[in-house]
């Protein structure tokens, strides 16, 4: 892998919001063929945003639906 490419990798993962020690396993895996293990790597970091993603969500869903009651009681002043 030339240093360009190994840079833009490490930018995407630093993006993606990998941390330190997955960075470097999965440049490491990369770097030694080992597509599988980097695919690991990156299939637990989405899987942990995704759940994020659905706690989040469903905050937001909640707040959405106490706004709606305090609104129907008669608007934000109310």
């Amino acid at each position: 892998m030339t240093e360009t490419a190994r840079d833009k990798i490490i930018c995407n993962l630093k993006d993606a919001g990998c941390g330190e020690a997955d960075i470097t396993v999965c440049v490491s895996a990369l770097e030694r063929g080992c597509n599988r293990r980097a695919l690991c790597v990156l299939e637990r970091h989405r899987q942990a945003l995704l759940e994020q993603y659905h706690r989040c969500k469903e905050c937001i869903d909640c707040l959405d639906y106490l706004m709606a009651q305090l609104e129907k009681q008669g608007g934000p002043h109310g």
